[in-house]
């Protein structure tokens, strides 16, 4: 076994280990000026901060970083880095810095915590699992982590608290974050992705929904999922005031495949709709949808006299958070115009 104290290395282009157990100690620092290769007997038992700025690649199934006396941190400090391998990535604490986004071609586990920063993390068809149960295990600025089809973030949970998917989409750039919220305090994993495309383009046809809904977001939807646990929990998920679709949640249903109503209501978080209580995840589709509303409006009295004062009511069913109500007589002036929150 080597053993490192407080040495700062300086690789080449690619370093590689072919089947050496490493051991760094706490305050020790290992710098890779290029891309580090983990071949199969490669163990690496991380107490300080690896600094590696190429892609890493490990073939090796003890995941690279096994766990060490002393949580590690390995910080990405690259441009577009990869990694990859035939078995999955694991770190303490992972931070992503430098000038390009990390792109995942093998499974990434973080133990402690997974620090964004300002960059994105592409999971592409794979996915990076945040193992803490702590809801501040993921840390951000702009960071965010986007997933193809088949890809997500996935998180443990233990307690009841808001746990945020900081989950967006890079063509084009959107960050349309989730909060999970689980109902009981027991160890759960959840997964999360922002389909950032159509749902017509994944087998998910806007075209087929209940008679309430009159329209489905097209630009995106989420994909949440409960991968272990049985108990239920809160969805929040997060629209920009520019989407073209941006009211309550409505969930993708098998039977009678399509998109159904929820019991959506606003959400604590700006620009939110919150689902509460969410059991059924046999399929886990979501998207913003638009209602189909029934209006009214009705006056104090059929017939007035000249000069009288008359009340009109609105209203809508289902109610409708937001809606303007504006009465035009019809000769051109407009007497009221509300922006009422419920109805």
């Amino acid at each position: 076994m080597w053993t490192v104290q407080a040495l700062s290395l300086v690789a080449q282009p690619l370093a590689t280990n072919t089947g050496v157990t490493l051991a760094l100690q706490p305050g020790g620092i290992v710098w890779c000026g290029g891309g580090w290769q983990n071949n199969a007997g490669g163990t690496f038992l991380n107490s300080g901060v690896v600094y590696i700025q190429g892609d890493i690649r490990n073939d090796d199934a003890g995941q690279f970083f096994v766990s060490a006396p002393v949580p590690g941190t390995l910080i990405l400090n690259g441009g577009v880095q990869t990694l990859s391998g035939l078995h999955p990535i694991r770190t303490d604490t992972v931070r992503l810095v430098g000038g390009g986004p990390k792109v995942l071609a093998t499974p990434l586990y973080v133990d402690e915590l997974m620090d964004l920063g300002a960059k994105e993390l592409r999971t592409q068809t794979t996915f990076a699992a945040a193992r803490n149960e702590d809801p501040a295990a993921i840390t951000r600025t702009s960071g965010f982590v986007s997933s193809e089809q088949g890809g997500y973030l996935e998180r443990a949970t233990d307690r009841v608290a808001d746990y945020l998917f900081p989950v967006g989409g890079h063509t084009p750039l959107r960050y349309r974050p989730v909060y999970i919220t689980p109902n009981a305090a027991t160890p759960h994993r959840w997964a999360v992705r922002l389909a950032n495309t159509d749902p017509n383009n994944e087998n998910l046809p806007r075209s087929r929904r209940h008679p309430d809904i009159c329209e489905i977001n097209p630009l995106y939807y989420h994909y949440v999922d409960r991968l272990a646990g049985q108990g239920g929990a809160d969805i929040t998920c997060v629209y920009d005031p520019s989407d073209p679709v941006k009211g309550p949640i409505a969930q993708w249903a098998v039977p009678p495949t399509q998109w159904v109503p929820t019991g959506a209501v606003i959400g604590t978080y700006p620009d939110s709709w919150r689902v509460p209580n969410v059991t059924q995840f046999s399929a886990p589709y979501w998207a913003f949808s638009e209602r189909n509303i029934a209006a009214s409006l009705t006056a104090s009295a059929d017939t007035i006299a000249p000069q009288a004062n008359a009340t009109f009511t609105a209203g809508v069913i289902p109610t409708s958070p937001g809606l303007s109500y504006t009465w035009q007589p019809g000769d051109g002036s407009v007497l009221l115009s509300l922006l009422l929150g419920n109805f």
